[in-house]
């Protein structure tokens, strides 16, 4: 698995029908240490940073956004932590927004999905105009 500062991390939906909210984030927890089984393991902790549909949630604070991560087949999503610290989300190479600032980037941070329906998904780290 590669770190995430400064490379976006984008997921395409290739197949699946309905329209849905998937969860999107980062955290400082390397996948080769730990890998949740459920995201309520999660929320609580001060090492994740995720969104649902219009909320972000880090370290037992929900935060709703005015904008709201909606997926569906053929849209591409995902999101970036730049060195300045800010986690932005995107949705069809498009910044929807900054989700959250002073994200540690003196250490390592990987992207984090997950997806409630069985869904064809592909993950790839490619670029995001702008970005």
């Amino acid at each position: 698995s590669t770190p995430l500062i400064d490379q976006p991390f984008q997921i395409k939906l290739e197949g699946g029908a309905r329209s849905h909210c998937p969860i999107i984030g980062v955290t400082t927890v390397s996948p080769d240490v730990y890998i949740p089984n459920d995201w309520l393991e999660v929320r609580n902790d001060n090492q994740y940073w995720y969104m649902s549909g219009n909320t972000l949630y880090h370290n037992g604070e929900k935060r709703k956004m005015k904008w709201e991560l909606s997926v569906t087949k053929g849209d591409t999503f995902g999101c970036s932590v730049k060195e300045d610290g800010k986690f932005s989300i995107y949705k069809n190479g498009e910044e929807l927004g900054v989700a959250w600032e002073g994200l540690p980037t003196d250490q390592p941070i990987w992207a984090i999905t997950y997806s409630y329906y069985k869904l064809l998904i592909r993950a790839d780290y490619v670029a995001v105009d702008g970005v």
